[in-house]
């Protein structure tokens, strides 16, 4: 069965709009501090008082402002020390910056982690992650049957996640996770301009049998046959730039 012309999706939430308030002003004044390094990693950062003559606001919001980086672990706050800078980058401003990426820019990066995690899930996976793999391709079955975009992202999310947690490398399993969020739109067009349709499956079945038979290179190469079309369209401008510009942020 061919996909529909108009695959059927469910309905997407309205993002939500918001006025930066003053928490989040303070918080970037703070910020330019740091990256300016007006503020160096290992120094301590103006008292409280001090920090309320600067930013122009009151107490409560430098207070929250500084405990926002606190706990992002910019800043450290000592009791009876004082507050210092421990780190200059923001992991959740980097995580920012990356949702307003293009959607290539993007890909392309998936596109790294897809096979460095073939690469490492074919050297270290169990006989239970290859039953586990098998079971989810099965699920996923091949795109042109898909009946439903939702559907098809979540079998397939499923497959690649199980990969990189196959890894055995949490950081690199949780990283992907994130991008994953990235899914939506990458299935979006291959489904919608039939970007990657053709041999597609059985682009899947050899990225698992080479991590079955633990074939570092060849489970790698089986990942970027998966990505290439797709991300050979992206290049060549088939796909706004900007399309991921107001992509919502991870859920915390």
């Amino acid at each position: 069965m061919n996909i529909p012309k108009n695959p059927v999706r469910a309905p997407r939430p309205a993002p939500a709009v918001t006025r930066l308030s003053l928490v989040d002003r303070a918080i970037a004044a703070l910020r330019e501090k740091i990256a300016s390094a007006d503020w160096p990693v290992g120094s301590r950062i103006p008292c409280e008082a001090d920090l309320v003559a600067q930013l122009g606001v009151s107490r409560t919001t430098v207070r929250e402002a500084v405990r926002g980086l606190s706990q992002a672990g910019v800043l450290e706050v000592l009791q009876g020390d004082g507050t210092y800078v421990r780190r200059r980058d923001d992991p959740m401003e980097v995580m920012r910056r990356l949702n307003h990426a293009a959607l290539r820019d993007h890909h392309e990066l998936r596109c790294l982690l897809n096979a460095e995690c073939g690469r490492l899930a074919a050297r270290r996976r169990s006989d239970e992650d290859v039953q586990h793999l098998r079971q989810l391709l099965e699920v996923r079955g091949e795109l042109r049957h898909a009946s439903s975009i939702d559907q098809m992202i979540h079998d397939d999310q499923a497959f690649h996640q199980a990969i990189a947690d196959a890894t055995g490398n949490r950081a690199l399993a949780e990283l992907y996770r994130y991008f994953a969020t990235d899914d939506a739109a990458h299935m979006e067009v291959s489904l919608t301009t039939g970007t990657a349709l053709e041999h597609e499956y059985e682009h899947h079945l050899q990225l698992l049998q080479a991590i079955e038979r633990r074939d570092e290179e060849a489970a790698a190469e089986a990942a970027w046959s998966i990505a290439r079309p797709l991300l050979a369209f992206l290049e060549q401008g088939g796909e706004d730039e900007n399309r991921l510009a107001d992509k919502p942020g991870p859920r915390a």
